[in-house]
This record gives C-alpha cells, structure tokens and sequence, in this order.
C-alpha cells in the first residue's frame, strides 16, 4: 500500500464514522455501498484497524442504522455477524444491537441474529450473551446511551426472537 493509498483509505474511514455519528444514512449508502467491493474494501480496513478494538462496521451502526441498511450491509459482508468477530470486550454486533441501552429494533436484532444463529449464544468477556444484554434495563455499553427506566422494560419481541433463536441451536 503506497502512502497515497492509505491515505485515501484513511480519508475514507473517517468520512463513514463521520456519517455514522450524524447518521446520515442515505450518504452513508451513497459512500460505503456505493458498490460491493467499495464495502468490502471498507469493512476489512475497519476490521483490521488498531484503533477500532476489533469493531466491526456492524458494531458501529448496531444501534441506529435503519433496517434495510443493515440487511444490506449483512448480505454484502455477512462475515461481520460471525460470532468470532468481535470488539476487545469480546461483544459481537448482535450483542451490542441487543444490549437494551441501545434500542434496535427488534427487526434489526433478528437480521443479524439470523444471518449467524451461533451469534446468539456468545459470551462477551463478562459471560453475557446477547440475551443477557437485551434483558438487563441497565445495560450501557457506550457513553450516549441512556439505561431503561424501571418503567421502560426491555423490548419483549426483541428477547422472545434472541431466545427463541438460542435456543435452535
């Protein structure tokens, strides 16, 4: 990789987490989707970056991005669901799609789920799976999420499909 190359690479990577941070989706796909190889390409400069601590893309936009777009990432690059792709917490995308703090849509949680099943009986470092996570209302795993109140409980679709699909292994 000449230095031109990886500073294009790294012009790139800073453009996707900027409009991650915004969620700015349809530019997201405008860039990152442009086409299969251009996300691929992405995906594994991410993946292999130091300073991601083994986040995936998935990992990223787990929380916010809308359906159809994480659909599409999976299909594209369906490798980023594997359980063995995980950040240095030992979390997969699927446990930080789960994790109550963060609020994906049960939709969301069932597509990654059900792109890798084996996903869903993960241990992070802690010993949770990603049902643990999705059933604990105080579970924050970044800084802007909020924890659920006590009268706010866990999305109850979101945990019957996690556990429904840990159990079919």
């Amino acid at each position: 990789m000449t230095s031109t190359d990886f500073s294009s690479a790294s012009n790139t990577i800073a453009i996707i987490l900027d409009l991650i941070d915004r969620q700015d989706w349809k530019m997201f796909q405008n860039v990152a989707l442009s086409s299969p190889a251009t996300f691929q390409a992405i995906t594994y400069s991410i993946s292999n970056c130091p300073e991601f601590n083994g986040m995936t893309l998935l990992h990223s936009v787990a929380c916010f991005a809308p359906f159809t777009l994480v659909t599409r990432m999976v299909k594209i690059c369906p490798e980023m669901t594997f359980a063995r792709a995980r950040d240095c917490l030992g979390r997969t995308a699927l446990h930080v799609a789960a994790a109550a703090g963060c609020r994906a849509s049960p939709a969301l949680i069932k597509s990654i789920a059900k792109a890798n099943p084996v996903a869903c009986d993960a241990a992070d470092d802690d010993g949770n799976t990603p049902l643990h996570l999705e059933c604990d209302s105080s579970c924050v795993l970044f800084e802007f999420e909020r924890p659920l109140s006590p009268q706010e409980p866990p999305d109850h679709d979101a945990i019957s499909i996690s556990a429904l699909l840990s159990l079919s292994e």
